[in-house]
């Protein structure tokens, strides 16, 4: 048996931005004042699917961020600091019917770049990351146990996965190496 689920959002949302004005590298040297807004206007389209043995999920969003009123006339029409475009993820699941409580996965997200500065002259690439996994559920005697192994990050991509500009500085937050992990739960 089949079945899917569909659905679609447009938005259109605008939230205020602060920054801060002064030296801001002693105690009391800076002020955080109100400095425009940031308008998100985009799409988001998501979709699950069921179909015999595979279970399918995912979703897309567009976004046009972008930098009004701001008391910084060049900032104005930029896009604003660590925010994609373009975000995309997907996962699959199948149930081997041969082993009964098992479960593959595999996920797969993709981020395109995001700009590091307020002035959008520098930015760090879009990324893509894989990750697998099993879980399989059990019952023995009176116990119900899950099994769960999986690798997050498989193909060890090397990326920046987060770079929010805040107080005059910029942080570069790395996207996680290839990550083993397993674990046991058991419920008495």
């Amino acid at each position: 048996r089949s079945v899917m689920t569909v659905s679609a959002s447009v938005f259109d949302i605008a939230r205020p931005v602060y920054i801060d004005v002064g030296a801001c590298d002693l105690t009391d040297t800076c002020v955080r004042i109100l400095d425009g807004q940031v308008r998100h206007r985009g799409m988001e389209l998501t979709g699950a699917g069921r179909f015999g043995a595979w279970a399918l999920r995912g979703g897309s969003q567009w976004l046009r961020a972008r930098r009004e009123n701001s008391q910084q006339p060049g900032l104005n029409g930029l896009a604003p600091t660590n925010v994609p475009a373009l975000t995309v993820k997907a996962q699959l699941e199948y149930a081997v019917a041969a082993v009964a409580g098992l479960n593959l996965h595999a996920n797969a997200l993709r981020e395109s770049r995001r700009n590091v500065l307020p002035d959008n002259s520098v930015s760090v690439p879009g990324y893509t990351r894989l990750d697998a996994g099993m879980r399989h559920n059990m019952k023995i005697g009176a116990t119900a146990w899950t099994w769960r192994a999986g690798v997050d990050n498989l193909t060890d991509t090397r990326a920046w996965k987060e770079s929010p500009y805040q107080f005059n500085h910029v942080y570069l937050f790395p996207l996680a190496p290839r990550t083993w992990r397993v674990s046991v739960q058991a419920e008495l």
